[in-house]
């Protein structure tokens, strides 16, 4: 089974991930792209304070037994080939943006759009003027940012679209 969580930067994704990841009881591994180095080691932390400890995902996904349930964390920044080998392996759970901060896309999201049968949760924050935020909107003028802190925030459409 392959089950994706996605939505925007604080709705939850990590929570649901760790949650899954917790409650599982067979094999099980939790990875990480190598560039979300946020914690300082290699960690999967959610904002409401669960934590995990992961193996960084550097250029290439390393060999796992097939018998093992893979879940990943920040899949938005996994190649889409290193996606693509990820999710030959049976059992995957795996959480990303549902769009970068200008509402495009991700490139992995083609990989993900090709996985046949795939369980999707889709997560929601809240926007500031109350409605149910699906978009990411960034703060600063940063070219590239993994740190999120107070750079992001959750925004609904109408927030987002009147920038």
């Amino acid at each position: 089974m392959k089950t994706f969580i996605t939505g925007p930067m604080f709705s939850g994704k990590t929570t649901v991930l760790l949650m899954f990841y917790n409650n599982y009881k067979g094999k099980k591994m939790l990875f990480k792209p190598s560039v979300d180095n946020r914690e300082g080691t290699c960690k999967v932390v959610s904002r409401d304070g669960l934590v995990a400890d992961c193996q960084f995902i550097e250029n290439e996904f390393p060999n796992v037994d097939k018998g093992v349930h893979i879940f990943i964390d920040e899949a938005q920044f996994l190649s889409e080939e290193v996606l693509k080998e990820i999710l030959k392996y049976e059992n995957v759970t795996f959480c990303g943006l549902n769009t970068d901060w200008q509402g495009n896309k991700w490139p992995y999201l083609n990989v993900v759009d090709e996985i046949r049968p795939l369980k999707t949760i889709t997560c929601s924050a809240v926007c500031d003027c109350g409605k149910p935020a699906y978009f990411s909107k960034r703060l600063s003028k940063s070219v590239y940012l993994v740190d999120v802190g107070h750079e992001y925030k959750p925004v609904c459409e109408d927030c987002f679209k009147n920038k």
